[in-house]
């Protein structure tokens, strides 16, 4: 993150964050577990174990912390302002938040892989 980062706890795959926390970034949620987790410039997001679902928490000021609550992700990768995840089962990269820049909007013309 900007000013904070975060892991997954190898004993039980929860999340552990440290750092500056302003807005909640680095108060990992308890009693989820995670196969994935990165830290924005002012949220934090994982993909939950259970259901490969995204889970945010800190700033939601551009819809960071406001993942698509209908689809599953492989792999996540965040910004200051948005975050991006491979969708399963077809890996698109599909990305929220801040878009003021074009950060949420994956060129259709190229094959990604996150």
């Amino acid at each position: 993150g900007e000013y904070h980062a975060c892991a997954i706890r190898k004993s039980n795959n929860t999340a552990v964050c440290w750092g500056l926390d302003h807005y909640g970034q680095c108060d990992a949620p308890q009693g989820l577990r995670f196969s994935d987790i990165v830290a924005g410039g002012d949220h934090s997001c994982g993909i939950r174990m259970s259901d490969n679902t995204v889970f945010c928490w800190g700033l939601n000021s551009d819809g960071q912390g406001h993942p698509p609550q209908d689809q599953r992700f492989s792999t996540l990768v965040a910004g200051v302002y948005h975050t991006c995840g491979a969708r399963i089962p077809d890996q698109a990269t599909i990305c929220w938040g801040r878009t003021d820049d074009g950060q949420v909007e994956v060129p259709s013309e190229h094959e990604w892989e996150l």
